[in-house]
């Protein structure tokens, strides 16, 4: 079967039994756009468009392992809403304060609760968490959610290296009076490269 051109617009209706289909063949928008207002676009295969693929009412997915929402040569825009990474996980660091913390099983974002630290005014410590999913150009995202205790100081957190399978998370002290809380920490994974 050859290809069908259509000089207006490809219309289905709605329910169930209402799809455009095509079986090892392409469908392709030359120009124009592809767009969805109350259902969602479903590709088994690779999707691409020249033009726009808008969804109003429904969604892009990307679903199975190994699959992606790629875009080459141009950016990816959100004009309203938010970017969700629903791949966590928490994990709580035992021992004590500078005990490494396995990510298991592993996942792109999530919380970790500390062991209950003691720093005094101003002085900080790293400790280490393992992830295989991190690679040394990654971006590691982190930020305090939570904290306590009997004397609260203030924490701040970032991560200070980050190296294939692993990145280091540091917490420092900026209160005026010791800090000696459990600290809950949420943070994510954002994939890097360099080429």
């Amino acid at each position: 079967m050859g290809e069908s051109h259509l000089t207006g617009p490809l219309s289905v209706g709605t329910g169930d039994s209402s799809t455009a289909s095509t079986s090892g063949a392409d469908i392709e928008a030359r120009g124009g756009n592809i767009v969805t207002t109350s259902g969602s676009i479903d590709a088994i295969g690779t999707m691409s468009a020249t033009g726009t693929i808008t969804s109003t009412g429904g969604g892009l997915i990307a679903s199975g392992s190994g699959t992606n929402v790629r875009v080459d040569n141009g950016d990816f825009l959100a004009n309203a809403g938010t970017l969700d990474i629903n791949d966590g996980g928490t994990e709580t660091q035992a021992t004590d304060t500078t005990t490494t913390v396995a990510i298991s099983p592993t996942t792109h974002s999530g919380q970790i609760t500390t062991f209950t630290e003691t720093l005094t005014a101003g002085t900080d410590l790293t400790f280490q968490v393992t992830n295989t999913l991190v690679a040394a150009v990654d971006l590691v995202l982190v930020s305090v959610g939570t904290y306590g205790g009997t004397a609260d100081g203030i924490p701040v957190v970032n991560v200070v290296a980050t190296a294939a399978g692993s990145f280091d998370i540091n917490i420092r002290n900026i209160g005026a009076v010791t800090l000696d809380a459990v600290v809950v920490i949420n943070w994510a994974l954002i994939k890097g490269s360099i080429t």
